[in-house]
């Protein structure tokens, strides 16, 4: 289909944004730890789990898990948020090119990839404002996101980000949670898990758990400090059931999102790379470390073995979206 050919890019700004993205590639693994660390320091917390750890885990499960459900180049007319490149929307890449490219770099001690980043930005504006469907912005969300790493940094924004409640900080208190919520923020927006619906995550909090405030803020230290390693998988759980239970009620027959239903579920609970599944991998992988692939120490053993069998003590019941 014609939305789906790649656009027309002109040689010398390509090889600009090319350029870059070579830079970011050689770089990748320092302007990830920048990120996590930042995360990890404005969260507040002591984490649980090493940023080393944290880092791999991510890396190596849920990246790949989100981007198993994310496809190439997409401009289809009737999506506002402009062209789409691996699961990344122009006005996405917009609103984050100076966070990633510029900021983050500049943190990493990466001065070069920012100063190249923002003479990008200076000469062509529109990589990172004005129109989502402007020239400038599509060559460049093509050629950046063409590389695996560099379309991954838009994912750990997401995973570091305040406004999403820090998912990566999330993971090292409880790594069911940290996925699911940055799973929620990644396809729903922040307000999909911190917002005035009390199936919000914070609505969950409020609700059964006492929490007194809504919103990101506190959040990661609420989960560490006031909740605990004892009550976070029972919190976690039915907070998976809340967002199961939005997606059960807003796509019933008869609505007009029921013809989405299947595909939704599916990517929830009735599929081997669904949600749930991969929160169960990730509790066997991670809990167990039946791979060998983290090393552990003493402290970080026996938060996670008890919490593998608190896990296992816990009865699921959800709709299946049939």
């Amino acid at each position: 289909m014609a939305y789906t050919t790649p656009p027309i890019i002109q040689s010398g700004f390509q090889q600009k944004c090319q350029e870059i993205t070579n830079l970011i590639d050689q770089n990748y693994e320092k302007i990830v730890k920048s990120f996590v660390e930042g995360a990890i320091r404005d969260a507040g917390i002591e984490p649980r789990i090493r940023i080393s750890t944290l880092m791999q885990l991510a890396q190596n499960f849920l990246i790949p898990q989100v981007q198993k459900f994310e496809g190439g180049w997409v401009d289809h007319p009737s999506d506002s948020g402009g062209p789409t490149m691996r699961g990344v929307i122009s006005s996405t890449f917009q609103g984050n090119y100076n966070k990633i490219f510029i900021n983050a770099t500049k943190r990493a001690g990466l001065d070069n990839i920012a100063i190249k980043a923002q003479a990008l930005a200076d000469q062509f504006p529109n990589v990172n404002s004005g129109d989502r469907r402007g020239e400038h912005v599509k060559g460049a969300l093509y050629t950046f996101n063409s590389s695996h790493k560099v379309s991954s940094l838009f994912i750990w924004s997401f995973l570091c980000s305040s406004a999403n409640g820090y998912p990566i900080a999330v993971m090292a208190e409880d790594a069911w949670l940290g996925y699911i919520q940055f799973e929620t923020c990644w396809g729903g927006g922040s307000g999909a898990a911190f917002g005035p619906d009390k199936a919000s995550y914070d609505g969950v909090a409020k609700k059964s758990y006492g929490r007194t405030r809504m919103g990101t803020e506190g959040w990661v230290k609420w989960i560490s400090e006031d909740l605990g390693p004892s009550k976070l998988p029972q919190f976690t759980v039915e907070c998976f059931g809340s967002k199961i239970g939005f997606y059960d009620r807003i796509s019933r027959p008869g609505s007009k999102n029921n013809v989405f239903r299947k595909g939704w579920f599916n990517r929830l609970i009735n599929n081997p790379t669904s949600d749930l599944k991969m929160c169960i991998i990730i509790n066997e992988i991670f809990n167990k470390n039946s791979t060998g692939m983290f090393k552990f120490d003493d402290k970080e053993v026996e938060f996670l073995t008890q919490k593998a069998k608190i896990y296992e003590s816990l009865k699921i019941n959800y709709p299946t979206g049939g």
